[in-house]
């Protein structure tokens, strides 16, 4: 039979080798990433553009510099129907956006993709709570 210092010292090294493991597994998760600084148009493609907007640590300037490129490079990034509703929900749940960013995404799309605009419609009226 174990002696109770004995199964206090086995609890004490599973407790620190969870609390390792925990902080290992928090640090090498995608919401902590950070948006390179460096960020070069030539190398963005929708996905790429949709994952940097969902990164936690993606800062305002962040979000107002990739729907820039989005909406003015759209014809070069060629999105499919999916793809620019997965933009739109990023725009929407980003932590620094605004009534006036979401319309003003919702508007360009809608007049790019006139067969989504319901869609995007409904997007944009689920994240405001209307629906």
């Amino acid at each position: 039979m174990i002696s109770p210092d004995g199964v206090f010292m086995v609890t004490c090294f599973i407790g620190v080798g969870l609390l390792v493991a925990l902080t290992l597994f928090y640090y090498q998760s995608p919401r902590n990433k950070k948006v390179p600084k460096e960020i070069k148009r030539d190398e963005l493609d929708c996905n790429s553009i949709i994952s940097f907007l969902k990164i936690s640590g993606s800062s305002k300037d962040d979000l107002y510099f990739l729907v820039d490129i989005f909406l003015k490079d759209y014809s070069q990034l060629n999105p499919t129907p999916q793809q620019v509703k997965d933009f739109l929900k990023a725009v929407c749940l980003h932590r620094h956006t605004n009534a006036q960013i979401i319309l003003r995404t919702q508007e360009t799309l809608s007049e790019l993709n006139p067969t989504l605009k319901s869609q995007l419609n409904k997007i944009v009226e689920i994240r405001a709570g209307i629906i």
